[in-house]
């Protein structure tokens, strides 16, 4: 065995002549270059120069081929130690091809030749081809190979993209072109007619057969051999629609913004940080005599020098805040806004101003305010004018009424008492109208004050249902009243003005409710976390009268408005009633609200925070 791995270890081919029985007969070295020789083998079996389990193999195929007259090849691998006695190194597994001639009935020839490298050659093939063919059929894009008659590889990606089976390609190699887009066949012609040298570089349109349309971008290169003739063309095609759907999209926005800041009105600007003007537009830039682009590549530092206090603003957004301010520029006045620009890092990356002509809007609101100045001194006049005619009215009114009620209790006949009487109501109702007038036009013209002293809630109730009491027998209509027993005994507030509101409110009650009942309570909110030493109080108007339909309910409180014409002639009023009261409410410190359904009645209440009196 030991001469074995010495006739293989020197040797990379060997030819032996043997006989039927495995007798070796001759042997013939590939000895060039070689310092070992075969030894003295003739008229020995093969197994004294090989191995065993080789020479297994090959009686079992030296049979074979003596019966079929044919060449039996096999391959054996054997694994060579080095050829220092020194060391246990292995030169490698080493891989030979046998292979068994039958020369006539008795004789063969037997062939044993070193084929590692090819192999460690065709492994390393496998391997590369297989990574390539890994690596193509992951590509997003396409990628090809083809030789000058046909297609020799396309990746994956072509179904993808083209919308055709791989096969399809292989059987039609050119077949590509009749998806090219008619508008670029063209050019795409052009470039395959100059394809002769393997480079290719060219951006195209193709319809699939579904219709739609994508954009690819081809290039090619030349692979070529040992000796520099080309053998074959590799190349990539790579969807770009996106990118180019995403370019186009960027254009037109581009675009549109310049047509929107050309023709916008105002002038809009652009700061680096450094302060410099990389965009300076707008037709607002004609009234101040400056031209679109005339300061970029400029600082704003430098040009507006003299206006520092534009420049301190400047300054302030370029600390990344928002800045706001307005200045008159050739007698003309602008409103500016600047605003930091940041960039995907989130870190400044320069300013942002739009400059808005305000000059006719700041006219306009000057002279709005001088009208507006107009009207309240007109409306002033004309309160303190109902002022004090009301009051000059109700003087000599007093004294008709006090005259008119001496006259009804002399001695009159029937019909002078009727006359005197109707004379007597008409002065009440003109003097009420009078009373009305002048409490509104002291809301009007801030001159009502209200006071401030002790009352209690109870006999302030009790005034009101005394005076309301022979009005709703009148009409034939029961009054309620309900007043908590919870009440604070004695509160401070305006005694006057609260009953002025509750009678107002139980009057409109009676007016309007021809059967049925009306209703006053008083009662205490519960304020659970109230810490001060004022209660909640709700008073409350609940009637069964005509009601006020949902839509009218938000005009009532409005002055001189009653729900409707029908209801002005038959119920008698100036519509100034509900006006007061909201507004005395108002200055307590409450809200007048209402809850009513037509012909079900209604439910007048407000709330106010009443100090209680410790006196």
């Amino acid at each position: 065995m030991s001469e074995c791995k010495c006739l293989f270890s020197g040797l990379s081919e060997l030819i032996f002549k043997i006989d039927k029985d495995g007798m070796i007969l001759d042997c013939i070295t590939d000895s060039a270059g070689s310092s070992s020789k075969p030894p003295d083998c003739f008229g020995e079996p093969l197994e004294s120069l090989l191995p065993v389990n080789l020479c297994i193999s090959l009686r079992q195929s030296l049979a074979e081929a003596f019966r079929t007259k044919n060449l039996q090849r096999l391959e054996y691998p054997i694994a060579l130690p080095s050829s220092q006695p020194s060391s246990q190194a292995h030169i490698g597994d080493r891989i030979y091809e046998v292979r068994l001639i039958p020369l006539s009935e008795s004789s063969a020839l037997l062939e044993l030749r070193d084929i590692s490298e090819t192999k460690r050659s065709e492994k390393r093939i496998r391997e590369s081809e297989n990574n390539f063919r890994q690596l193509a059929e992951n590509l997003v894009q396409v990628f090809w190979l083809r030789s000058r008659e046909k297609t020799l590889y396309i990746s994956p990606a072509f179904e993808r993209i083209f919308g055709v089976s791989r096969q399809w390609l292989y059987e039609n190699p050119n077949g590509f072109l009749s998806f090219v887009h008619p508008d670029d066949l063209p050019h795409v012609m052009e470039a395959v007619r100059h394809f002769g040298n393997g480079l290719m570089n060219i951006k195209y349109r193709i319809i699939r057969p579904d219709g739609t349309i994508r954009y690819l971008w081809s290039r090619s290169f030349p692979v070529n051999c040992e000796d520099g003739k080309e053998v074959r063309t590799a190349g990539i095609a790579e969807d770009i629609t996106e990118t180019v759907q995403y370019q186009a999209a960027v254009t037109a926005g581009e675009e549109r913004f310049r047509t929107v800041v050309t023709n916008l009105d105002a002038v809009i600007f652009q700061l680096d940080k450094l302060g410099i003007f990389q965009l300076f537009e707008g037709r607002g830039l004609q009234k101040i005599g400056l031209q679109p682009g005339q300061y970029v590549g400029s600082s704003v530092f430098e040009i507006y020098q003299d206006r520092l206090d534009f420049l301190e603003k400047i300054k302030t957004a370029l600390e990344g805040n928002d800045v706001r301010g307005i200045v008159n520029i050739g007698g003309f006045i602008f409103d500016y806004i600047i605003t930091p620009l940041n960039n995907c890092e989130g870190c400044l990356d320069g300013l942002i101003g739009v400059i808005t002509d305000i000059t006719e809007i700041q006219k306009a609101s000057e002279e709005l305010e001088r009208a507006k100045e107009l009207a309240e001194q007109a409306n002033r006049a004309k309160s303190e004018f109902l002022t004090i005619m009301s009051h000059e009215l109700r003087t000599p009114m007093n004294g008709i009424l006090g005259m008119i009620d001496l006259l009804l209790s002399s001695e009159l006949n029937p019909i002078q008492q009727s006359y005197a009487k109707i004379v007597f109501d008409s002065s009440q109702a003109l003097l009420s109208l009078l009373n009305d007038i002048l409490d509104f036009s002291k809301i009007e013209s801030g001159k009502m004050l209200l006071d401030s002293v002790p009352f209690t809630l109870c006999e302030l109730a009790e005034l009101v249902i005394r005076y309301i009491s022979p009005k709703a027998k009148k009409k034939g209509l029961e009054l309620h009243w309900e007043i908590s027993t919870d009440l604070p005994v004695i509160v401070k507030g305006d005694p006057l003005r609260l009953r002025q509101v509750l009678l107002n409110l139980m009057e409109n009650a009676v007016k309007f409710t021809e059967q049925g009942w009306i209703k006053l309570i008083v009662e205490r909110v519960p304020q659970p976390n109230r810490a001060d030493d004022s209660d909640v109080i709700q008073f409350s108007v609940v009637d069964t009268g005509v009601g006020i339909a949902e839509e009218k309910q938000g005009i009532i409180f409005d002055r001189f408005t009653q729900v409707d014409s029908s209801t002005t002639r038959r119920y008698s009023g100036t519509g100034l009633g509900l006006a007061i009261s909201q507004r005395l409410v108002q200055m307590m410190g409450g809200e007048l609200k209402v809850q009513s359904s037509l012909n079900k009645g209604s439910c007048f209440s407000f709330s106010l925070s009443i100090p209680r009196c410790d006196c």
